[in-house]
């Protein structure tokens, strides 16, 4: 086998996390924040439902390795999380997913062609043109 060959195995969707943990600091412009609020009242599900969470989770994926998944859920963020508030919001993230969400600011775009949210990651050393991949 090659040297440096990683072999059939590895995939852009099995790469690996980085093991640091930091205290993660990001945050919602008012236009997003707005507009989960908007969502989370609308969504017949969690109206009814105090409080709601915002998770942001990093998985394998996309064109450059990393992708985001956001949900809006009721569900009570398990022990190996942290929550940053934003903009009235709790948003629960993995620890493991610290250091590579530390510092982002998460925008709302309104354009008819790839609206919706929009990460803007001082992390990511490369990024796709759909907006949630990353490097």
């Amino acid at each position: 086998m090659e040297e440096g060959y990683a072999g059939c195995d590895v995939s852009i969707y099995n790469v690996p996390k980085p093991q640091e943990v930091v205290y993660c600091e990001l945050s919602l412009t008012e236009k997003a924040g707005n507009k989960l609020k908007a969502l989370a009242e609308h969504d017949d599900t969690l109206a009814e439902s105090e409080p709601w969470y915002l998770y942001i989770k990093v998985m394998g994926g996309g064109c450059s390795g990393y992708l985001y998944d956001v949900q809006i859920l009721d569900d009570h963020p398990p022990d190996h999380t942290q929550i940053v508030v934003s903009q009235d919001i709790d948003i629960v993230i993995n620890v493991q997913d610290s250091t590579l969400l530390h510092g982002i600011e998460i925008d709302w775009d309104e354009s008819l062609m790839g609206g919706g949210l929009k990460f803007r990651n001082p992390n990511a050393t490369r990024t796709c043109s759909c907006g949630i991949s990353f490097k």
